[in-house]
């Protein structure tokens, strides 16, 4: 199951994201088995970062263990390269490690959440966007302190690299805002205007009278720049006879629908017979060896003594598409 790490402060009591440097998704994900679904930039750094990735032609043996840009089945590794290629061949997306942290952060499995949280226990500032921070010009940003040395009279400074923020004690906008705090606080500031374009890094500094201080930094990537779009793809009608004169006789054919300017998921392929009249004796197929670029089916009827055996069907492949946005 997906569990967004915000969810881990109703989970374990901790904040709910750290400095990368301090406690690493990239790390954790890459030792994680069992990630579920996760969205497009997810998929494509998930790729790139386990050490288990592979780029053979394996569609037939071990996929990449989850539904890889949205389509419901699970893919080989030769499907899932193909379409990573494709989107740097399209975007030129060029992850860094910053980025790596915030997209996968959001998508640890059941399996990998109890490392994180033990992680982030020994933390005590902590910031906490949504899922779609970066994707998005204005959001909430989540500050809490968990310090057992709390002061009264200390104060959070909070700054963004890119775009204002609005004070919870004037409603003014402002670059950075500085607010009281107090152990176990919990707040929520809105971050207005960030330049989509860039990274915006947004800090949180918790300062006490007596001196002393505690912080945490998130950096929220600029808009990935892309979306994956899926097709459907119908192949011709296929019609296979076996004449009753000739019984016993085997006849095949075979249909295949090549790519266009996406990658093909060979996975997901499937035949739908439109019309038969001897169920029991016409058999359809997927062809094995099947790739990217190509997929095909074979049909197959076998004449008997009781008469001619005819089928019709045609095989479905989803065709994946990478949709470079505006800038």
């Amino acid at each position: 199951m997906r569990i967004p790490v915000s969810m881990l402060i109703f989970l374990a009591g901790v904040p709910a994201i750290a400095s990368a440097q301090t406690c690493d998704p990239v790390e954790i994900l890459r030792k994680d088995k069992s990630v579920e679904s996760v969205s497009d930039e997810v998929a494509l750094i998930y790729l790139k970062q386990t050490s288990n990735f592979r780029t053979t032609n394996d569609n037939q043996g071990a996929n990449v263990g989850f539904s890889l840009y949205g389509v419901p089945v699970k893919v080989g590794y030769a499907t899932a390269s193909a379409m990573t290629s494709l989107i740097e061949s399209k975007t030129r997306v060029n992850y860094s490690r910053k980025e790596y942290a915030f997209h996968l952060r959001e998508y640890l499995s059941q399996h990998a959440v109890d490392a994180y949280k033990a992680c982030l226990a020994t933390q005590r500032v902590s910031i906490s966007v949504p899922s779609s921070a970066s994707s998005s010009s204005s959001f909430f940003v989540n500050v809490s302190w968990s310090s057992p040395f709390a002061q009264p009279g200390s104060k959070v400074l909070l700054q963004a690299s890119s775009g204002s923020f609005t004070d919870p004690q004037d409603l003014q906008a402002k670059p950075s805002v500085t607010m009281p705090i107090g152990a176990g606080a919990n707040m929520n500031v809105l971050l207005s205007g960030r330049d989509l374009r860039s990274l915006t890094s947004i800090s949180a500094t918790v300062a006490a009278p007596g001196g002393g201080s505690d912080a945490a930094q998130i950096d929220v990537p600029p808009d990935s720049g892309f979306r994956v779009r899926q097709e459907v793809r119908l192949s011709e009608p296929l019609t296979v006879s076996a004449n009753y004169r000739d019984p016993y006789k085997t006849v095949s054919d075979k249909v295949c629908i090549q790519k266009t300017d996406g990658v093909l998921v060979p996975e997901s392929a499937r035949w739908a017979i439109l019309k038969e009249n001897r169920s029991d004796r016409s058999t359809d197929e997927i062809d094995k060896g099947n790739d990217t670029t190509q997929v095909c089916g074979t049909l197959t009827a076998r004449s008997d003594e009781k008469g001619s055996v005819s089928t019709t069907g045609r095989i479905s492949v989803i065709e994946l598409f990478v949709d470079p946005l505006s800038p």
